[in-house]
């Protein structure tokens, strides 16, 4: 093959929640990738690229390709490839069409597989397995989760469980959760003050400590701060508060029981059905923590369970990974060994003959988040201590365009998380040294090198077309707005920052594309949820409209979480749209987002996720 060209994170908050056993079963799927099976039993031949296995008929599609934008036939290879869109009596016109299965949807609607650009599988998959939630979607208030925690404690003493044994929960939200504060030590010591307590929020840049699980985790007030921006922060007489921040967390999730390799396997599995049933076809896990091998022959690992589920054909969507910083070395060492790459900067395929596996880019983390008021502004938080702007990861940008530069010279792209337009200026000055601008006709071609900005939450109005001479792609939680915006608003930023936030508009009106995502288990993965937020602007909580002036057709944000995101992933020319030679990946809904009021798009019901022309039973 070609050359292959965290500061604190969901991956490193997730370290150690994997067996070293884990790693060493699943390392054999890396030193022999496999080969997929079809689904259904051994095959007799070989699939034929040309040969019509499947029409789909009496559908209403929107294929998302410009050139072809409406159809309502589709004619499907043995091999998933779509050799045919239009009307029916053309579709019916391919070689052997009367010879291929014909499925009737009788007037449902089809879009391309959603493209899920940012989500987080190898972590979400433990979180939601074994922790206690306190979301705060499901909880009233602090007393409600001191309350959860409570019983918790008392289950596990009931049980007999010694006090090493440590409470665990996720999700908590000081932004949304009334009074709207920081979990303190204090908080979690009346519950229990000999065994370990602790939380992690759901931004997981935040998690809150009791004191037995600082001492187990041998952590004092002289701790120093941790690389990647972690932090024990300290009260004002300079004790523990409780509270850690980024890559200190996983000093404390260290001591997480770890799952073993088919336990693991199961929920990883799970949580990427849970996507496939909301419409996703294709993942992009954006923060994946790699294994230090101990010898040439030791990479496994998370990616090794992404293989594992492929060798069984069992992934239920398409799924690529990108590394975090501190892992390049593995990374480039896994592409190296096994992985086929078109040119530097494009996804490196790390199955033998799908594209069902692969390595996309690596992940840097510039900051922190809003709702800590840890992301890097330009400007003040309203409320912050002494004219609080956040904090930078990098606050040494030469250190960071090093390791960038390292990034593109063994060929892989790169990715910044970026919530604040501090953060942003930071990560258009190193594209801007690192990549410069293309050809203007490579300009979001989908080759090559490309940049994508991960949430890009706050921004200034002349940073969008700055991210467009640099062929930088950004990606929104627009979820943020849903749950977040009236904090936002009224608390955080005020109201002229909080209308900017997510700027769909802007990115519209500049003729540049744009995606949305999840950060699941940050939030929920809901795609259409994502277009009603897009197209509305509507806030959850007082369900106001914020920002008016970004908000986009229902068109553009079905763009959002088809094409253009298959493009920023690296898969311009595998999915996202409905074309012929690409993959085919669709969505079956009961109605049309382009017919049904904005407001309603959020409530249609997903039928049938196909991949690759193959139903996902696990749906039916």
């Amino acid at each position: 093959m070609p050359p292959i060209h965290s500061h604190g994170c969901v991956c490193e908050a997730a370290g150690g929640l994997l067996p070293d056993s884990a790693f060493k079963d699943f390392a054999k799927y890396v030193d022999r990738p496999p080969t997929l099976r079809l689904r259904g039993g051994a095959k007799t031949r070989e699939p034929d690229a040309t040969k019509v296995k499947t029409i789909v008929r009496g559908a209403r599609i929107w294929t998302a390709d410009a050139t072809n934008p409406r159809a309502d036939a589709i004619a499907i290879s043995e091999t998933g490839r779509i050799l045919a869109v239009g009307s029916e009596a053309s579709v019916k016109a391919v070689p052997n069409a009367d010879e291929a299965q014909v499925v009737d949807l009788t007037g449902r609607t089809i879009l391309p597989g959603f493209v899920e650009p940012h989500m987080h599988p190898t972590f979400g998959a433990v979180v939601l397995n074994q922790f206690l939630d306190v979301y705060p979607f499901t909880v009233k208030n602090v007393e409600d989760v001191l309350d959860r925690l409570r019983a918790k404690c008392e289950e596990m003493d009931q049980a007999g469980r010694p006090n090493s044994d440590w409470v665990w929960a996720f999700g908590y939200d000081q932004a949304l959760t009334p009074p709207c504060r920081p979990l303190l030590v204090e908080d979690l010591d009346s519950i229990s003050s000999t065994r370990p307590i602790f939380i992690i929020s759901n931004t997981v840049h935040t998690g809150y400590a009791n004191s037995a699980a600082f001492a187990a985790a041998s952590v004092t007030h002289t701790t120093p701060s941790v690389p990647g921006g972690g932090e024990f922060l300290k009260t004002a007489s300079g004790s523990l508060s409780g509270v850690v921040v980024e890559s200190a967390l996983g000093v404390f999730t260290a001591h997480q029981p770890k799952l073993g390799p088919e336990e693991y396997s199961q929920a990883l599995l799970e949580f990427l059905r849970r996507a496939s049933r909301k419409g996703v076809t294709t993942v992009v896990d954006a923060a994946l923590r790699l294994d230090e091998p101990s010898d040439d022959d030791a990479l496994g690992g998370m990616v090794g369970a992404y293989l594992h589920l492929a060798s069984a054909d069992l992934l239920p969507t398409r799924v690529s990974l990108s590394p975090t910083s501190p892992y390049l070395t593995q990374a480039t060492a896994l592409a190296r060994k096994i992985g086929r790459q078109r040119a530097p900067g494009d996804v490196v395929y790390l199955t033998e003959s799908s594209d069902m596996v692969s390595i996309h880019a690596i992940k840097f983390v510039l900051d922190g988040t809003n709702q800590t008021m840890t992301a890097a502004q330009t400007q003040p938080y309203l409320n912050g201590d002494g004219g609080n702007k956040g904090d930078m990861n990098y606050p040494n940008t030469e250190k960071l365009l090093e390791t960038v530069k390292k990034v593109k010279d063994v060929g892989f792209s790169a990715m910044f998380h970026a919530n604040g337009d501090g953060a942003l200026d930071q990560a258009i000055e190193v594209y801007d040294k690192i990549f410069g601008k293309p050809a203007p006709e490579d300009l979001f071609s989908g080759k090559g090198f490309r940049g994508r900005i991960e949430h890009c939450t706050i921004t200034r109005e002349e940073q969008i077309p700055r991210l467009k001479e640099l062929n930088v792609i950004p990606s929104f939680l627009m979820q943020h707005l849903l749950y977040w915006g009236s904090r936002y608003r009224d608390v955080s930023l005020g109201p002229a920052r909080a209308a900017r936030m997510d700027p769909a508009g802007d990115c519209v009106k500049h003729g540049m594309p744009w995606s949305m995502h999840c950060d699941m288990p940050v939030t929920p993965v809901q795609p259409l949820q994502y277009v009603t937020t897009a197209v509305t602007r509507t806030n959850y909580y007082d369900g106001k409209i914020i920002g008016s002036e970004q908000c986009v057709s229902v068109e553009e944000a079905l763009k959002s979480i088809t094409i253009h995101a298959a493009i920023q992933s690296g898969f311009g020319d595998v999915c996202g749209s409905l074309s012929v030679g690409k993959s085919a990946d669709l969505v079956v809904l009961d109605e049309s987002p382009l017919d049904v009021e904005p407001s309603k798009i959020k409530d249609i019901i997903i039928e049938e996720t196909w991949i690759a022309g193959k139903r996902m039973m696990h749906l039916m």
